[in-house]
């Protein structure tokens, strides 16, 4: 008994060694994992661009000529509405404003003068009345004392002009033989013809006065009726057709010096902003024409990158508001921050299929020049 007592405990003993011993083997066999550390990742596209401004123009003369004077040169710094260059014929144009000037005076003076003279106008025109009665009084006058002769008063006042005229060449037709030869008529027989014809002469004046007299009163008349007119015009105010030509006058004479004035400002290039001579293309006494590029005026203040090679895919991923960092070719020590502000909405017209972005510049390092070449890494965003 003691025997197998002994035995089952050295055998009991054994296990558990054993058991301890694969213990310690399976926690050799299977090390604890440790977590990895994973580092940030921003994805980036990268292209080429250009340093442009954002403001410049190529500035031409909006007239023909020859360069008189050049006020400017390249590089030079300008201020707006700043003298560029100026040609030649300024002399001609001045004497036309001149000119333009004295018309445009004469013209509101004229326009000035009929409401200064209405006044004058209308004491005319009571005049005028006040001379129309007073000779339509006349008239009346006359023609209410005229005596119309026996041998008239049937007849109305043209019949008896008429009539008497009728008499006059027949009693004229029938002195005229007589008239200078005495002898072949007696002398009572030619006094009886003289007086027939000094009768119906005194009866043809006497019917033409009574026409004289009629006349003078109806032309009376119509003075008087006129002068009437003229006032009741004249108190609405001047007469509206010579205001209309007197309006019409002044339009022109202005626009005619709004020509003038405008042709001597085509002689002169004047700077639309301030900014910075970055061409100059034209040399006194050169002949220039309209449309012609004769100075490029940017603003170097306003640099920013635009880029080239932006391809279909890449500008897919980006959008305004991404940071950027740019370097430049020319300077390869600087680097400067940047922004997206605006995507072309078409590509450009170049080899495959390119869009414009425009980067601005967080800041301007004077060392900058417009057309370096610069390298932009966009950052797209997840």
């Amino acid at each position: 008994m003691k025997t197998q007592t002994y035995i089952h405990i050295t055998a009991l003993f054994l296990c558990m060694i054993m058991l301890t011993a694969c213990s310690d083997l399976l926690s050799k066999a299977t090390p604890t994992s440790v977590p990895i550390e994973q580092e940030d990742f921003t994805p980036i596209v990268s292209v080429t661009g250009k340093v442009l401004p954002a403001k410049w123009s190529n500035l031409s003369m909006s007239a023909e000529g020859v360069v008189a004077e050049i006020s400017v040169d390249e590089g030079q710094k300008v201020s707006s509405e700043q003298l560029l260059v100026r040609l030649e014929g300024k002399e001609k144009h001045q004497a036309a404003i001149a000119q333009a000037n004295h018309e445009l005076t004469s013209a509101q003076k004229n326009l000035d003068d009929l409401t200064i003279n209405l006044i004058l106008d209308r004491q005319q025109a009571l005049l005028d009345i006040a001379q129309g009665y007073e000779a339509m009084r006349s008239a009346d006058r006359q023609l209410y004392y005229f005596t119309v002769p026996s041998n008239q008063r049937d007849l109305d006042m043209f019949s008896a002009v008429d009539k008497m005229q009728a008499n006059l060449n027949s009693a004229r037709k029938a002195w005229d033989p007589y008239k200078y030869i005495e002898e072949f008529l007696p002398a009572r027989n030619r006094f009886d013809l003289k007086k027939k014809l000094d009768d119906t002469e005194g009866d043809f004046r006497t019917a033409m006065l009574r026409i004289n007299y009629a006349a003078d009163a109806g032309m009376a008349q119509a003075k008087l009726d006129r002068a009437r007119e003229d006032y009741e015009k004249l108190q609405k105010g001047p007469d509206p057709d010579k205001v209309k030509l007197a309006e019409a006058r002044l339009q022109n004479a202005r626009a005619a010096l709004a020509a003038a004035e405008m042709a001597i400002k085509d002689l002169e290039l004047r700077a639309p902003f301030s900014g910075e001579i970055s061409r100059l293309n034209v040399r006194e006494h050169e002949w220039v024409s309209p449309g012609q590029t004769v100075i490029i005026l940017s603003d170097p203040a306003s640099l920013q990158v635009e880029t080239t090679d932006l391809g279909e895919i890449d500008v897919a991923r980006v959008k305004v508001g991404n940071p950027v960092k740019l370097t430049f070719d020319a300077l390869p020590d600087l680097t400067i921050k940047g922004e997206v502000i605006r995507i072309a909405p078409k590509n450009t017209e170049t080899s495959g299929v390119n869009y414009t972005v425009v980067i601005k510049l967080s800041e301007l390092n004077p060392v900058l020049r417009w057309g370096m070449t610069a390298f932009a890494d966009i950052e797209v965003g997840d």
